[in-house]
Parts: C-alpha cells; structure tokens; sequence
C-alpha cells in the first residue's frame, strides 16, 4: 500500500517521514577564506539543511543530522591550515547543535589529491596530533573496544569459554550498572547472538537475552576481560557468539564482539563431524553498526568505503563533485 512504508517507520522509531539526514559539508576551501568565514558558512548550512526536517516533521523534532564528510585539502590550505580548520569546523558544528556525528575526509592522500591528513609518503601532517586532541577532548560518557576470542571446538552439548576483553574508550567509569550482554541484533547491535549463555556471575533468560556482570569498576583507559561459559548446541555447525556492552536502562555502547563457536557431533554418535552451517542469516540480522541511545557530536575517519548503520548508508562523494 502507499505509503505504508513510511506509518511503519513513524510507528517503530518514531520518525516520520525521515529516516535520517546525512550531509557532506565543504565550505570555505581556499586559504583566502579566514577561520570567522569557514564558521559562518557551516552554521548557515547546517541551519538550512536542518530547516528541511523541521519543515517536515515540526519545530520540536530532536532529528540531527550526521555529517558524513568534511574535510580541507593541504595543497590548498596548507599542513597547518588543514589541522586549523579541522578543529575550526568542529567548533562550528558543535556550535550548531545540530549535528550527532562528522566524519573527517580524508585518512590518506590518493593520487591527485591532498585530502589526507597523512600524505601519499606515508609521513603525517599537523592534523593527525589535532584529530587526536580533539577526539581525546570529546570521549563520549559511554565508549567501548571490544574482542571476543574462541579457538578450540566444542562437542555437541559441552560446556566451554569465550573470553572477551573491554577497554574502557568513554570518559566515564564503569559501575555495576553496565554488563557484557547476549548480543541481540540490529538496531542495538551489528549481530545477534545465537549460543546459549551460562555465565555463573550474571544471569540467561535466553539466547539474547543474558548478562556478564563485572566485578569492580573500570575507570576511563582501564580494561577487563570476561570468561562467558557457553553450552554447546545438540546439532553440530557453526555458531556465532555476539555480545556488546550495554548499560541497563540508558544504552548500549561500543562495539559488539563476535566469535565463531564451532560444535563438532559426539563421538559415535554417527553424525557428520562438519555438521551443517549455522543459518547465515543469524549473523546479519543483526546490523554493520549501531548505536544505542543517543549519539554525541564525534570525529571518525572516513577510510573510502562504504558506511552501513542498519541499512542506512554514507556513500563517499568521488573527489570530482566537490571541485
């Protein structure tokens, strides 16, 4: 039916009738363009653009808007330029308040141009020591690195041990409120959970629904590692661990850890020791990334690739559009 699509949407997020705006933001690209220009130009644009929402869906709507690239080429503006007007901008969309995440063009140079804040040499410039200080000064409350590590099979209903090691990249301690949870899937995680849970120290309602408690705080720069007893599926396959840290009643945070858990049959059981695949489709139905709760004004680089957050997309503009 028309226009069903878009009462779905309205009706599970909230949203209607606009998913999310992404916009790449270039302004004030010549060295004759002072700092007070590059400002002025970024909050007018960024106030036309958010006008467009407003329009849409009314004065109070919270949408903001992710700005998927900006960025100064340093044959243009100059090593020092680019780092100057790096953090210049970032000010300006912070200012703006209107803006939930920018992604900062380019890591690298590429043939035939100076967008990089490392040259086609490998040698870095000025920007590289500004994308860290400005990161270093804008840490989310809630930020997390996160691996899982499995390596040897189970037999088909054993009992084994997926470590997982957190560090604590927020800028606010860890507390008990936060736990290592049973990942389930988009849009609080890039994948869902698909191997029972039997952690001694938490609790397992279910396949995606079971937590690892800590057992002390972790303060900003710490890290912990988690042992998750897992049971071992009946059927032989291949299963996919997920888990992602979550803190209760606020949101899910950092990234989610995969391991692939491999059940082989009993011995004499007559089955094949390959057993057959997990579903594929188990894994993605979680999402490439995803971000619960709200997202704070951050900087990331944007490696020339393709961006996914749950079937939404950044596609990178060829460097000719910009001229």
């Amino acid at each position: 039916m028309p226009g069903a699509h878009r009462d779905y949407t309205r009706m599970v997020t909230g949203s209607f009738p606009l998913d999310g705006i992404g916009y790449h933001l270039y302004v004030a690209q010549g060295s004759e363009s002072p700092l007070s220009e590059l400002r002025a130009q970024i909050l007018a644009n960024l106030a036309d653009v958010h006008s467009v929402v407003t329009a849409h869906e009314g004065a109070s709507s919270s949408k903001q808007l992710w700005v998927s690239e900006y960025g100064f080429q340093a044959s243009a503006v100059g090593p020092a330029g680019q780092a100057e007007r790096m953090a210049a901008a970032f000010d300006a969309m912070a200012e703006a308040g209107t803006v939930a995440i920018a992604l900062y063009f380019n890591l690298r140079d590429f043939p035939g141009s100076t967008w990089g804040i490392i040259d086609d040499t490998g040698a870095t410039r000025p920007g590289v020591q500004q994308l860290a200080s400005i990161s270093a000064a804008h840490r989310p409350a809630l930020g997390a690195q996160a691996l899982a590590a499995f390596t040897a099979p189970l037999t088909a209903g054993e009992l084994g041990t997926v470590t997982v090691t957190l560090e604590n990249r927020g800028a606010s301690t860890w507390t008990d409120e936060v736990r290592l949870a049973a990942a389930p899937g988009c849009p609080d995680a890039r994948a869902a959970n698909a191997i029972a849970w039997e952690p001694a120290n938490g609790y397992a309602n279910g396949i995606t629904d079971a937590r690892v408690f800590l057992a002390a705080p972790v303060p900003p720069g710490g890290s912990v590692t988690l042992e998750v007893p897992v049971r071992a599926p009946s059927e032989p396959g291949s299963y996919t661990f997920a888990a992602r840290l979550v803190r209760e009643g606020v949101s899910w945070f950092g990234a989610t850890a995969t391991a692939n858990v491999v059940v082989t049959a009993k011995p004499g059981s007559g089955e094949d020791p390959a057993g057959s695949e997990q579903d594929p489709d188990s894994e993605r139905s979680g999402c490439t990334a995803a971000t619960g709760g709200g997202i704070p004004l951050a900087l990331a680089l944007l490696l020339r690739r393709r961006r996914h957050s749950c079937g939404m997309e950044a596609v990178q503009q060829r460097d000719s559009d910009r001229m």
